[in-house]
């Protein structure tokens, strides 16, 4: 198997074999640029292979928007899936392309987000540079054009709308950005369309991966977990309560439902009431369905290092560690869940909702989902008593809600290893509650509840290592140990409690 370019460099060779062989593997790893036509295209574009000799290729989409190239209508660069920000190996040009990415540093500007890291503009500047070869606010700008792009030509929305609904403020300087940037005007990206879609007061969307996608078996993982009044999940859909809080203070529900779409994309329906916040919301749903995980990456690193897990990882290759909508909600499901059945965990969590939760307006109640799961602020000083929560968990919640009020919990932008610290300081929460929220909170890719008495038993059926043991064991799956844990599960589950059945 060819190896993908590193991460510095890109060899013109290898990236043309791979151009020309629409190798999907290589999706979101590079961009290429054709010289005769001005555009940028994914690896897998359908369009004639143009000639090694008039072609650049680059690292991100950004970089080629940033020479002057615009993205091609046909392959829809703003669709690939996006290349994972850990790939460095340098943990804050992680976090830093990862903030960009999400849209974080959009949200908060650069001299706050630099504050928050400790680190200066300039220093932050220059890592993207070297990182990505473009500049960190050309890369925050291609994004949200990126968005806009994808709205134009698969929404009904209108183009103020969509430069609203995606971080441009105004159709003004929405329109100036697309012209001074790819020189064209919005309007032909929705000409060459020449489709709506539109179902009710919903906008549905699509949301590209990297096959393959075991889209079964992560609808179970969730479903397993769902929460009655908030969330539904049946055999096809994800579908869940929203609420966000408007600039002006109001609140604003909505709905999204998730289904397959095809073996590269989900299918998106977003309430057209979550649109001003779509640019917050899409970010959150990649991480909810783990679609930027790179599953051949993973299989390459394993067949040299770990033939233990690759061997689980070729039973169920399209294995994803399912992420969370809220991280406090993740936070407090897990100090609710300690040592009891996950069952008695969702009937404890659903009288939490029932009491300190915000009921929807009656239009929204659909299918059982009535209410948003409580936001920290509405914690902090709320009676706990009478649910059937011990005092000391009491603690533990409240302690929760008081840390991710004041941002000093803040799966968002902390980061993670302080982040950890954090938490196990919290009375309560434990190395097996730290990781578990690591690994779906934080979305680490190598967090690892080594304390799992389900995982220390997965590795071999009749064996239960001990924390320390599987955790030496667990070395060689570095960086990806959250797929292995989700792996050793399903192989338990698999070989012992399904067979029990």
């Amino acid at each position: 198997m060819e190896q993908a370019p590193q991460e510095h460099h890109l060899d013109h060779d290898s990236c043309y074999r791979a151009l020309a062989a629409r190798d999907a593997r290589f999706d979101g790893q590079f961009y290429t640029a054709v010289h005769s036509t001005g555009i940028y295209c994914r690896p897998v574009c359908p369009a004639r292979t143009p000639s090694s000799k008039g072609v650049t290729f680059y690292r991100s989409a950004a970089a080629a928007s940033a020479e002057g190239y615009r993205p091609c209508l046909r392959c829809r660069p703003e669709l690939a899936p996006a290349e994972r920000y850990w790939h460095s190996h340098d943990a804050v040009t992680d976090r830093l392309s990862r903030y960009v990415a999400e849209g974080v540093l959009d949200q908060v500007g650069l001299a706050a987000l630099a504050e928050k890291m400790g680190y200066s503009e300039r220093h932050l500047r220059r890592l993207y540079k070297e990182r990505w070869g473009v500049g960190l606010i050309e890369a925050a700008q291609v994004r949200r054009l990126h968005l806009a792009k994808q709205l134009l030509q698969d929404s009904h929305l209108s183009i103020t709308d969509i430069a609203l609904a995606s971080g441009f403020g105004s159709t003004r300087r929405f329109n100036d950005a697309v012209k001074a940037r790819w020189g064209v005007t919005p309007s032909l990206f929705r000409k060459q369309s020449g489709k709506t879609k539109q179902i009710g007061d919903s906008v549905v969307l699509t949301l590209q991966f990297r096959p393959p996608l075991d889209w079964p078996h992560l609808l179970g993982f969730l479903r397993a977990r769902s929460l009655p009044t908030v969330e539904y999940v049946d055999e096809t859909h994800y579908r869940r309560v929203v609420r966000l809080i408007a600039p002006n203070g109001e609140l604003v529900f909505g709905r999204i439902a998730v289904s397959q779409h095809s073996e590269k994309a989900l299918r998106v329906e977003i309430s057209e009431s979550l649109m001003p916040y779509l640019a917050t919301l899409m970010p959150k749903l990649r991480r909810l369905f783990d679609l930027d995980a790179h599953p051949d990456a993973i299989a390459q690193a394993w067949e040299q290092q770990a033939a233990d897990v690759h061997a689980l990882w070729q039973r169920w290759p399209g294995t994803r560690v399912p992420g969370v909508w809220s991280s406090f909600e993740v936070a407090i499901r897990a100090v609710l869940g300690q040592q009891i059945s996950v069952k008695a965990a969702i009937t404890l969590v659903t009288r939490f909702v029932a009491r300190f939760g915000v009921a929807l307006p009656e239009a929204l109640q659909q299918e059982g989902l009535t209410h948003s799961f409580p936001e920290p602020a509405d914690l902090i000083d709320a009676d706990l008593s009478g649910l059937g929560i011990t005092g000391r968990r009491i603690e533990t919640i409240k302690a929760l809600a008081r840390g991710f009020a004041s941002g000093e919990l803040d799966f968002e932008m902390g980061d993670p290893d302080e982040q950890r610290k954090r938490l196990l300081a919290i009375k309560g929460i434990g190395p097996w509650t730290a990781s578990y929220m690591a690994m779906r909170g934080l979305s680490d890719p190598d967090a690892f509840p080594a304390g799992d008495l389900i995982l220390r038993r997965g590795l071999v059926i009749g064996t239960e290592y001990t924390e320390k043991e599987i955790e030496v064991l667990s070395q060689p799956w570095r960086p990806w140990r959250a797929y292995a844990a989700l792996l050793l599960w399903r192989h338990y589950n698999a070989e012992v409690l399904e067979k029990k059945q």
